[in-house]
């Protein structure tokens, strides 16, 4: 987000050893967030906070002050939300940064290289995507119109960031929605992205969908469990076909 200042605010700014753009004077100084003075999820210099800062009002805030979500379920989205970014930064090895978390995962795909040509390579590229998509469809209850416009127009670096980011997924894995699985053939086609079902699953389910991504053939997708887990392979063979199932009677797979 790119916060502009009133021109009586930068002295404030500058004696704080905020990282000011140049602004074009429509809007004049500003910063983006978060900046060094947001620790441990607070604002530090709360009391004396900008004006733009003051009026900020997120689209989850809006929501609730409109009676729309409860305070629970909006400080549950909350918590999700800081827990996917802390989750995002151990996986990328990312120190406490002015950048924000889109740019950050940006330039850690750009830079993964060959690291996806093993195994273990590409389950962690997907796991990262899966956390990507997850925190980016949490944050839809926190993003404002106003605020997407204001940051791409004004924000240095911001657009050359979007489009890093468009570029790396394209070159990348996307993690699927729907996987059409022939039990005749053992085939597995990935087809799209979903947000919504990654987020419940976890341990050796979670584990079971990361090679439905990252195998298209049941063979290798049991070779691959088969080397996670101390378990007979007809028993781990029964087991992925009952997650399949389960995942096709909730509507993500689509089982042929």
């Amino acid at each position: 987000m790119y916060v502009p200042l009133e021109a009586e605010e930068i002295p404030w700014a500058e004696r704080l050893d905020l990282s000011l753009h140049p602004g074009d004077g429509t809007p004049p100084k500003g910063f983006s967030q978060p900046c060094w003075l947001h620790q441990n999820g607070r604002c530090s210099a709360y009391a004396e906070r900008p004006g733009a800062c003051s009026l900020y009002e997120c689209g989850l805030l809006k929501a609730y002050l409109q009676n729309q979500i409860t305070m629970d379920d909006s400080m549950s989205i909350v918590a999700d939300a800081r827990h996917l970014i802390d989750t995002i930064q151990q996986r990328i090895r990312s120190e406490a940064s002015s950048e924000s978390i889109w740019q950050q995962i940006a330039a850690h795909i750009d830079g993964q290289g060959a690291d996806r040509e093993t195994v273990a390579g590409r389950f962690a590229h997907v796991e990262l995507l899966l956390a990507e998509q997850q925190l980016a469809y949490l944050c839809r209850h926190f993003e404002t119109r106003e605020g997407v416009q204001l940051a791409t127009q004004h924000l240095p670096g911001m657009e050359a960031a979007q489009t890093a980011m468009q570029s790396a997924r394209q070159r990348s894995w996307k993690p699927p929605a729907h996987v059409h699985y022939s039990e005749r053939s053992g085939d597995i086609v990935i087809v799209d992205l979903s947000a919504g079902v990654t987020s419940a699953l976890s341990g050796v389910a979670a584990n079971m969908w990361l090679a439905l991504m990252t195998h298209n053939n049941l063979d290798d997708v049991m070779e691959t469990l088969l080397e996670q887990y101390e378990v007979e392979e007809k028993t781990l063979r029964d087991d992925l076909w009952r997650f399949v199932e389960e995942l096709a009677a909730r509507g993500v797979l689509d089982v042929r």
